[in-house]
């Protein structure tokens, strides 16, 4: 009986010893695992830290772009309104030049039917005298 009381005794004795023994053995585990938590979580701060400025900056670059991208917009409607500009001046140009060429022939026109209409002039007038003397010549004979 002293045995197995004793054995029992025993037992009682070890297991509380061997249950804190194993709770410590965890603990220490748990306690690992928490500090390779915590060295993960600020590895994570400093990632979402780093990604956050990183956003930032994709921000800032995109509204770079952006304004960028309106500047283009705008600089190639002031290109397609200079192409057209120039369009217009060469049609300008050309009906310029139609006109130039048509004031010519009829300024060469005018010149041929004022040289044309002072000899007509002056066959009227000669036609006149010669009229004039043929009808006092006519009143003369009467």
């Amino acid at each position: 009986m002293w045995g197995k009381t004793n054995e029992s005794n025993i037992t009682k004795i070890f297991s509380p010893i061997s249950r804190l023994q194993n709770i410590e053995a965890e603990n220490g585990k748990l306690k690992e695992e928490v500090s390779r938590a915590r060295a993960s979580l600020e590895k994570c701060k400093e990632d979402n830290e780093r990604l956050t400025d990183s956003v930032e900056v994709s921000e800032a670059v995109i509204q770079g772009l952006q304004q960028e991208l309106s500047q283009c917009r705008t600089e190639e409607r002031k290109s397609r309104d200079v192409i057209q500009n120039q369009r217009q001046v060469q049609m300008l140009q050309q009906q310029m030049s139609v006109l130039a060429d048509n004031q010519t022939h009829t300024d060469e026109r005018y010149s041929r039917v004022k040289q044309e209409n002072a000899g007509l002039q002056a066959r009227y007038d000669l036609s006149a005298e010669t009229f004039k003397i043929c009808e006092r010549a006519i009143q003369y004979m009467l």
